[in-house]
């Protein structure tokens, strides 16, 4: 619900300044979908990569902390192997190669699932990169407060829009 009410009043306060900018489009009864008449701003907010890296470590010890390690020894380290999504998912290998000895430490472990899970989310930074080559990518601040990361990105789009950057 927090995530839904934050994008809402982004999208208000984008609005507003959307409204404050003039357009003017040829009169066409037909939908007009030629860039060059309406054009198209990608933009890519990124996660700000050290913040990811440590929500990445308080998520793995969350997780670890509600009983991952038993829930996989309960579920069979057999079955989920056997399994073709779940047997693959991040983390579950891990442990599995942890309960069979193939990991010798918890410690071990943790760092395992740490660096497997921000390769993943270097090939979503990626996967955004080749995807959408021409957007405009923004990094969010350091910041897990909500108000905050909608003031910097209000004030984010509004610098990008001043300096006429091609969108």
């Amino acid at each position: 619900e927090k995530s839904y009410l934050f994008l809402r009043r982004l999208e208000n306060r984008l609005q507003m300044i959307d409204e404050q900018q003039t357009h003017t489009l040829p009169e066409k009864k037909e939908p007009v979908y030629d860039e060059k008449l309406l054009p198209v701003w990608e933009v890519v907010i990124l996660p700000n990569r050290s913040l990811l890296r440590q929500k990445i470590s308080r998520r793995l010890q969350v997780m670890l902390d509600a009983g991952w390690i038993e829930e996989v020894e309960q579920l069979g380290c057999d079955r989920l192997q056997q399994a073709p999504q779940a047997g693959k998912a991040l983390g579950y290998p891990q442990i599995i190669e942890y309960l069979n000895g193939l990991i010798p430490s918890r410690e071990e472990l943790i760092s395992c699932i740490e660096k497997k899970t921000w390769q993943y989310a270097k090939r979503q930074y990626t996967w955004f990169r080749h995807q959408h080559p021409r957007a405009t990518r923004i990094e969010s601040p350091q910041s897990d407060d909500m108000e905050a990361l909608q003031d910097w990105l209000v004030a984010e789009f509004r610098r990008i829009l001043a300096g006429n950057e091609s969108h």
